[in-house]
């Protein structure tokens, strides 16, 4: 059985042609013009779509929170959420981005972590919302994100089949269109994986 979705104009899945997602993540390191720099980056690349990450550290973690262990090796000591203020853009930023993507002729995408986070996304029209593997046990946040219908792309990362059939579950309860992704958990990934 062939099954695709529709994402923004493309069609994912089934036998259309390969659909690239760019991850820009939270390499703009807070910087919205190093932001539009990815964005233009995944266009020349001639990705179909450009992913960001949006959140909002209050909301997720606590002011307490330590980092792990590689994070105070590449940033040094400090909080998780000292981390996550100087990663975050400003509400400001996200609309500004997606007319970036817009005229560079790329979908843009972004990886809402609360559920404030997928209404700001969704509010300003995104195509379809990316659930983290780590948020794939987020059955408030899948709910809430498959309530608005739009595609939701859902990571598995290192989550039992059991959770990975719970996720879907959720998600498909509000009808959302849905892709699956396997996704390595493992930073970087040995070439064998």
């Amino acid at each position: 059985m062939s099954v695709s979705i529709r994402i923004g104009d493309r069609t994912v899945g089934g036998d259309a042609p390969c659909f690239v997602i760019a991850e820009a993540g939270v390499n703009h390191n807070g910087d919205v013009a190093l932001a539009e720099q990815l964005i233009d980056a995944a266009a020349d690349a001639r990705a179909d779509a450009v992913k960001f990450q949006t959140f909002a550290p209050a909301r997720l973690v606590s002011a307490t929170a330590d980092k792990a262990a590689y994070q105070k090796e590449t940033t040094g000591e400090g909080s998780q959420r000292d981390m996550l203020e100087k990663l975050a853009l400003p509400t400001s930023a996200w609309p500004r981005l997606k007319a970036h993507a817009q005229r560079r002729g790329i979908l843009f995408l972004s990886t809402p972590f609360d559920e404030g986070s997928a209404d700001l996304l969704l509010d300003i029209g995104v195509p379809a919302l990316k659930i983290g593997s780590g948020e794939l046990t987020n059955h408030l946040l899948l709910s809430h994100v498959a309530k608005a219908r739009v595609p939701v792309l859902l990571s598995t990362g290192m989550a039992t089949m059991d959770e990975v059939r719970a996720g879907v579950e959720v998600t498909r309860a509000s009808g959302a269109p849905l892709a699956v992704f396997h996704c390595v958990s493992s930073y970087p990934a040995a070439p064998k994986d």
